[in-house]
């Protein structure tokens, strides 16, 4: 497979995390209201965003792998190991693995590990390629996403998972994230970050 036909994968990818992740929003407001069978299929829709992740990671630790070093390549290690560590439990978890009480571990799991993703948006926004870091509504989109995954496990952890501040995290989380990725969808499948 050519760098090109890689990237335009990755940026596919990147689209259909996205897509999954207004999808899980959904589908975790019709469980918070109507029970389940919504539960399961919030599971499967963060999986699959998830498992959407894993190509453009790998696409673009190719590409910062020629000038990784210090926090980059830190930034790239720790993103690579949070999504296959967490697609293996999120994996897990949808199978059932984790009994009756699966869901609501998965999402208090999923609010501490949030924090992560945003940690991680803010490195490779800040770290990225000049082409991606040049893009203000990418830079935009990201510090949103940021804001909402940080501030969501922070809030439910301090304030009470009762607190309107996790519809607020939740809400800027999903819709940072979903135009992060398709802004970077666009920015893959254009070509400009092939080498």
């Amino acid at each position: 497979m050519s760098s090109i036909q890689r990237f335009r994968y990755a940026g596919w990818s990147a689209y259909l995390s996205g897509v999954a992740m207004i999808v899980g929003l959904a589908t975790l407001a019709l469980f918070s209201s109507l029970g389940q069978p919504w539960g399961i299929v919030y599971e499967a829709a963060l999986l699959f965003q998830l498992l959407f992740m894993l190509p453009f990671v790998f696409v673009l630790r190719a590409w910062f792998g020629s000038e990784s070093s210090g926090l980059k390549l830190l930034s790239q290690r720790l993103w690579i190991f949070w999504v296959l560590f967490t697609t293996i439990v999120q994996a897990l978890v949808t199978l059932g693995a984790f009994g009756p009480q699966g869901f609501s571990q998965a999402l208090d799991k999923g609010l501490a590990v949030s924090g992560w993703i945003g940690i991680w948006l803010a490195f490779s926004n800040y770290l990225g390629p000049d082409t991606w870091t040049a893009n203000k509504n990418l830079a935009g989109f990201a510090t949103l996403a940021t804001l909402g995954f940080v501030l969501t496990p922070v809030v439910s952890k301090y304030i009470g998972p009762g607190s309107p501040l996790i519809i607020l995290g939740v809400l800027a989380s999903a819709i940072g994230y979903a135009g992060w990725c398709v802004l970077l969808g666009r920015l893959l499948l254009s070509g400009q970050l092939v080498r």
